[in-house]
């Protein structure tokens, strides 16, 4: 369990990056390659608290949804698409520095602590649910928009994280591989989250 001060150290970054996230689509240019800075950078910073990329990608959305929400329909669904792209990449991003970090251990003759593999299977996991998670807030957030109501985002969305698929996939065998029996417990529940997240 987290403590309170813990717990309002968490909120406060959570907000921090929202209120990025809002900045940067309200502003609307180099939307994709800000958010997916955003998302990386966020990511280190939580990458020690318990569903720490969720955490960014919640806070991610929460912004740019409530931003998106206030520009014209065409500009919102626009700024959007380049938000979920930016979350794919630094999403991205952060599955292949799980992977390294993977690789580098084994590399090393390093052995996996239970709790480092049980940390790496929860950032994994949280990369593999993002599309129903990014679908879900954001529908969440502009739910009485025209954009809320667009089947095209979507569908953006869903191709844009299938990309992130094959980073996830490959940080899931080097857990499976080289995480003793802990590894291959987390492999094969990763491995169900992908499928799902993936829609396959």
């Amino acid at each position: 369990m987290w403590s309170n001060s813990t717990m309002a150290t968490i909120e406060e970054i959570k907000s921090r990056i929202s209120g990025a996230a809002g900045d940067i689509v309200r502003k609307g240019q180099n939307v994709r390659a800000s958010i997916a800075k955003l998302t990386t950078d966020a990511a280190k910073e939580l990458q020690h608290t318990a569903d720490g990329l969720a955490n960014v990608g919640r806070a991610v959305i929460q912004g740019a949804g409530r931003a998106a929400a206030d520009a014209l329909p065409a500009e919102g669904e626009s700024r959007l698409r380049e938000v979920v792209d930016g979350l794919a990449d630094g999403f991205r991003t952060a599955a292949e520095a799980i992977d390294l970090t993977l690789r580098e251990s084994a590399a090393e003759g390093r052995r996996f602590a239970a709790e480092d593999i049980k940390k790496a299977q929860a950032d994994l996991d949280a990369v593999g649910g993002m599309v129903a998670q990014t679908l879900g807030d954001f529908a969440g957030e502009l739910k009485d928009t025209a954009v809320g109501q667009s089947n095209s985002l979507r569908q953006h969305a869903e191709r844009a994280f299938a990309q992130v698929k094959p980073a996830f996939e490959s940080a899931l065998s080097n857990l499976w591989k080289h995480g003793g029996e802990v590894g291959r417990e987390a492999g094969q529940a990763g491995a169900a989250a992908a499928r799902a997240g993936a829609g396959t």
